[in-house]
């Protein structure tokens, strides 16, 4: 009888611990491969990363000495790679999107962006995504990290 309980409760933490694990595994390759491909992003331009965050779908980054930042963003609809010198814009600003529903007034978030404007008036303004709803379905942390981000690179740019 003690032998047929210790091999069912052995076998359900298996079942437990084995598939969480794999998904630990996964996501840590997911977001070393990401931290990867930002540091060639700044490699290529002859910079080094200062400051960085990894998520689950995109990496940013910043080379203080040369006011240059990194993003790389890859998901299943889209891979995006830029590199910014920030001495050419003026500010940065968090831009959110949210969308009207019954239980919250403000309303849930749709999207959330870094936007920065540049100082020349013809110069293109320069959108980094954050968080899409459409792409993740719960925000895990994104808007304290672009709140983080806009007060570096406002930093940066001053």
């Amino acid at each position: 009888m003690e032998l047929g309980m210790t091999i069912i409760s052995a076998t359900l933490l298996l079942l437990i611990i084995v598939p969480l694990t794999l998904m630990q595994l996964k996501k840590r390759n997911k977001e070393q491969l990401l931290l990867k491909s930002l540091k060639t992003l700044s490699n290529q331009q002859n910079c080094k990363l200062t400051k960085y965050d990894v998520t689950s779908d995109f990496a940013i980054g910043l080379d203080q000495a040369t006011k240059t930042l990194f993003y790389y963003k890859n998901t299943v609809l889209e891979n995006i790679s830029k590199h910014v010198n920030l001495s050419q814009f003026l500010d940065c600003e968090v831009l959110e999107v949210r969308q009207n529903n019954t239980r919250n007034k403000q309303g849930d978030i749709e999207n959330l962006n870094l936007v920065l404007h540049p100082i020349d008036k013809n110069g293109t303004v320069e959108t980094l995504k954050i968080y899409n709803s459409k792409e993740n379905y719960q925000l895990n942390g994104e808007v304290d990290l672009t709140k983080k981000w806009k007060d570096l690179i406002s930093l940066s740019i001053k």
